[in-house]
């Protein structure tokens, strides 16, 4: 929570990644890490049960998304970070903006 702030989103509920899950019979969470491995990002889900365990294996290892669902998805973008990087601020008055290229433009 520490790196949240009240306009993030938690993309487990979005609309369109419930809908993709629903389809397919998986948990939100599953979709969101398909989503990612297939784009070639390393995931590195949390759990502390074995059957999340197994569902997350799953995901790497059954069939990926639809091209439908992967366009689906990327178009859900809201600029929301899981970790925006205000914990790595230093100078007060600073703005976890300050670290990230907005809008295709470096701010600072």
């Amino acid at each position: 929570d520490r790196d949240r702030t009240p306009e993030d989103t938690v993309d487990t509920e979005d609309p369109v990644i419930v809908a993709i899950a629903r389809r397919l019979g998986v948990h939100p969470a599953v979709v969101c890490l398909k989503w990612g491995l297939q784009r070639g990002h390393v995931v590195i889900p949390f759990s502390v049960r074995r059957a999340n365990y197994l569902a997350n294996l799953r995901a790497a290892v059954t069939e990926p998304l639809s091209e439908e669902d992967m366009r689906s998805i990327a178009a859900i973008d809201r600029n929301c970070r899981l970790i925006k990087g205000q914990v790595f601020l230093w100078r007060e008055g600073q703005s976890w903006e300050d670290l990230w290229d907005i809008d295709g433009r470096i701010v600072h």
